[in-house]
């Protein structure tokens, strides 16, 4: 891991077309672009936690769960990490990078979509969700609304799994 981040170098272009995908904020602190030094390799996305606005938000078992989960995974329509390390401060994930972001920006940035595009995220979501399910992760609200969820689901460091098919 750490041959791999001395090789990485962070995106500070300045030029207005690269603006958007070089640094985005996300829910507990930025995404920044980050490149080889070797242009071989496509970019890379680090997702930047500031560790004391996770705390302060409540959000420490959140944050685990997400890299947990994205360790465990491996689906076309899910983004892959590629690593996680920490300093002092901040919690970060090295994540395949995705142009356009995430999704729930696009949505809330287009708040309507024609329904063709609908029915195709619709389908992408229904698929991850389908694979989720096969590995046994239950998503936590789908978990929260189960009467019997005590008598099938159980915790495991901050994932939630099917006890029983």
């Amino acid at each position: 891991m750490i041959q791999f981040l001395k090789n990485l170098q962070l995106n500070k272009k300045k030029d207005s077309s690269d603006k958007k995908t070089s640094k985005r904020k996300s829910s507990f602190g930025r995404v920044i672009l980050a490149t080889y030094k070797n242009e071989d390799y496509p970019p890379v996305a680090i997702k930047r936690f500031e560790k004391s606005k996770i705390i302060r938000q409540k959000q420490v078992d959140h944050v685990f769960s997400e890299r947990k989960i994205l360790n465990y995974i491996n689906h076309p329509f899910c983004v892959n990490l590629y690593g996680s390390f920490k300093d002092e401060s901040y919690l970060y994930l090295v994540l395949e990078f995705v142009i356009g972001g995430e999704f729930f920006t696009f949505l809330r940035r287009n708040k309507r979509f024609p329904n063709d595009v609908g029915c195709f995220y619709a389908a992408q979501i229904v698929l991850i969700f389908e694979y989720l399910q096969s590995l046994n992760i239950v998503y936590r609200l789908e978990a929260r609304k189960s009467p019997s969820r005590q008598r099938w689901i159980h915790k495991d460091d901050g994932l939630w799994f099917c006890e029983s098919g």
